[in-house]
């Protein structure tokens, strides 16, 4: 592309060619008479390379309808200038994490590596504890004598039952609460010890005790593994029959399914409501009792002994 120094762009129209030379509209709307070299045209607008001088094209711009003689005043009428098109806003492009990754696989690389090296400093910087909090699962021993005040409880259910639980191996704490008709064992072992390995001694150790037990107590001890965290059922069993009592049907529950589902690795606890035992209901006539010199205490050692 070539440069014309001193070059003024003005409209075709504004410019007339006579005998004399060549007369020019200026903007102030008077005739001028002047010798310039015509340039090439562009479009509407004409190109003059010398003779006008150095102007702001700014002032050079006013088109007219017609080109005025010399001497004459121009029209009035006049044209709009040329609509100068906006300047477009550069288009920016966005690119995104995986593109970026793609295209700079060196600095990729470089990031990466960075990450790796950082985390496998950090590894090695973690903070380890010397004695960590271990907290292992123990076994609650449950008792139940109603009417007992807390010492009988204390020394006729829990004392029997602590020493046989004494000889079972691994054991790291033992702890006895004794209430009004019921005692609560607590018992903690060692981490290497087995825990259902553990539970399969104590059920042992309480069917050891139960014949040191007070013969008034009806209900066996039982024993659960708790679990320090959560303490929810997990898995409820239903059991129902269309020819067998609800009595037979309670009593297979407890000695039979509550004994062999305990064992299961991973068992804390068995539980079972709805039950119906067999009972029987004894009405005492108070004057027959004092005719024939009984006591209520004689009658009810009477009564355990012929279902014992």
């Amino acid at each position: 592309m070539a440069t014309l120094p001193n070059a003024v762009v003005i409209d075709t129209k504004a410019l007339q060619i006579n005998q004399k030379g060549r007369s020019w509209c200026k903007p102030d709307m008077t005739v001028e008479l002047r010798s310039v070299e015509i340039g090439p045209e562009v479009g509407q607008m004409t190109v003059i390379n010398h003779g006008l001088g150095w102007a702001k094209p700014s002032s050079w711009m006013a088109s007219f309808a017609s080109t005025p003689a010399p001497g004459s005043r121009p029209s009035t009428r006049s044209r709009r200038p040329p609509r100068v098109p906006p300047a477009s806003t550069p288009k920016v492009d966005r690119m995104n994490p995986a593109e970026l990754c793609i295209k700079r696989p060196v600095m990729t690389t470089l990031v990466m590596a960075a990450i790796v090296l950082f985390g496998f400093i950090a590894y090695h910087s973690l903070p380890v504890s010397s004695c960590p909090l271990l907290i292992s699962p123990p076994i609650e021993i449950s008792a139940s004598l109603p009417g007992a005040n807390p010492e009988t409880m204390a020394s006729a259910v829990a004392t029997p039952i602590e020493n046989q639980l004494s000889r079972v191996a691994g054991i790291k704490a033992m702890t006895s609460v004794s209430s009004t008709g019921s005692s609560k064992i607590t018992v903690e072992f060692e981490l290497d010890r087995n825990i259902d390995a553990a539970a399969l001694d104590v059920q042992t150790a309480i069917s050891a005790a139960q014949r040191s037990l007070p013969a008034e107590m009806t209900d066996t001890p039982s024993f659960r593994k708790v679990n320090p965290t959560t303490d929810f059922a997990i898995y409820y069993m239903r059991l129902s029959s269309a020819t067998l009592p609800i009595a037979t049907l309670s009593n297979y529950a407890e000695t039979v399914l509550q004994q062999r589902v305990s064992t299961l690795r991973g068992v804390a606890q068995v539980q079972f409501w709805g039950q119906q035992r067999y009972a029987v209901r004894i009405q005492i006539d108070p004057r027959k009792l004092v005719t024939k010199n009984v006591s209520f205490d004689d009658l009810d050692r009477a009564i355990k002994g012929g279902n014992s």
